[in-house]
């Protein structure tokens, strides 16, 4: 069957209105687009010339992204995350982001996303760490694309999570559906 559903994040939603405000100040402010977004659309752009660079660029993009979202909630910690050594992404996600004291949460749902996603993300790394140490070939395009897919639900969640409510609204429907049947209380 074919299932839709609609999501909305806890808290006021911006109108259109309060978004293009937003966009213009950030415009004004001399505000760049985020470094994990900048490498995702560079990784896309390579998936089909350079699989391999987009493969390694994808998987930086979302290591990137995760810790600007960490700098943004908890400056004091901006230093540390930048400067050592820190667990694997995905460890990250599932034990340290349910800890953050995030902008917006969704309504019914983890703070922590889909496992999927959350799966999808360790075979990228994984793939990305074959590659680069053990010379292994990149994954097919199949699955490179699945992967830079799944990068770019989470820098939008990241987004979501860093106080931009509007993001939520280019999260994949799959992984939306994926999060809904995760069946985990809200953390």
């Amino acid at each position: 069957g074919f299932y839709v559903s609609l999501e909305r994040v806890t808290g006021p939603l911006p109108t259109l209105d309060v978004m293009r405000n937003e966009v213009v100040e950030l415009i004004k402010t001399g505000t760049e687009e985020p470094l994990g977004r900048q490498l995702f659309r560079e990784a896309w752009s390579e998936r089909v010339t350079r699989p391999r660079s987009a493969l390694v660029i994808g998987v930086a993009a979302a290591e990137v992204g995760f810790k600007k979202l960490v700098g943004s909630l908890l400056p004091q910690a901006q230093w540390l995350i930048d400067e050592i050594q820190t667990p694997p992404l995905v460890t990250m996600v599932r034990k340290f982001l349910p800890t953050l004291p995030v902008k917006f949460r969704f309504q019914g749902r983890s703070i922590r996303p889909p496992n999927v996603l959350l799966n999808q993300l360790d075979e990228a790394v994984k793939h990305r760490n074959k590659l680069v140490h053990a010379g292994q070939p990149p994954p097919n395009r199949n699955e490179l694309e699945k992967m830079l897919r799944a990068v770019s639900d989470f820098l939008w969640i990241c987004d979501v999570y860093a106080g931009h409510g509007w993001a939520h609204e280019y999260i994949s429907v799959a992984t939306r559906m994926a999060w809904a049947d995760d069946g985990r209380s809200v953390s």
